[in-house]
């Protein structure tokens, strides 16, 4: 019989820690991690309520055996645009199979519902991974 995902949670909450597997390659010592740990418009994560932290290290990506660790209060301030309303972040529980405890850290237009479908032009998309990744605290070192 096929499981189905559980219901997604209506919001997750500020203080919940979300995390996320990473590769040595995107950590450097004194600086911290860097932009390409992450992905823009969504970026992948486990929540805290569903889930263990070793639970984001997996065998199908065995380079990525570090985890990082973000909360809700903790995503960055909107990224500014000069010609219209800036980017805004938030988190989203969305579960899917087999993993009941993924949710999404994503970025949206402010103001505007998420559309999975809308691409933000490249520098925005650049500008929220820096700033996404530097809010990133390192739980447990990659090897």
């Amino acid at each position: 019989m096929h499981r189905m995902a559980r219901t997604p949670d209506p919001i997750v909450p500020d203080d919940e820690a979300l995390y996320r597997s990473v590769a040595k390659e995107h950590v450097v010592e004194g600086i911290g991690v860097l932009a390409a740990a992450v992905e823009m418009p969504a970026c992948s994560f486990n929540r805290s309520k569903y889930s263990r932290d070793i639970d984001v290290v997996v065998p199908s990506r065995p380079s990525e055996n570090g985890i990082l660790e973000i909360t809700p209060r903790e995503l960055p301030p909107p990224v500014p645009r000069a010609d219209a309303l800036p980017y805004e972040f938030f988190a989203a529980d969305d579960p899917i199979e087999p993993n009941d405890a993924h949710c999404e850290v994503r970025l949206r237009r402010s103001s505007t519902a998420y559309n999975k479908g809308h691409k933000p032009n490249p520098a925005i998309k650049a500008k929220a991974c820096e700033e996404l990744a530097r809010r990133m605290r390192i739980r447990r070192a990659p090897t």
